[in-house]
């Protein structure tokens, strides 16, 4: 119950946390910047690809 209960005290935190970066982005444009370049690193753009696999 313990770890359920922590999880989503860490999930709240992290949504606060990403609203207010959004919101200081909007007021800075060197924080839309910097926001820009962590979320290029740590989230790569994912090609997806148009074909459907009809063998499984």
């Amino acid at each position: 119950m313990w770890h359920i209960i922590n999880i989503e005290y860490t999930c709240t935190g992290i949504v606060q946390f990403t609203q207010l970066v959004r919101e200081m982005e909007r007021a800075d444009t060197e924080v839309a910047r910097l926001h820009s370049q962590v979320r290029a690193h740590y989230l790569p753009p994912v090609s997806i690809s148009s074909t459907v696999d009809t063998s499984l």
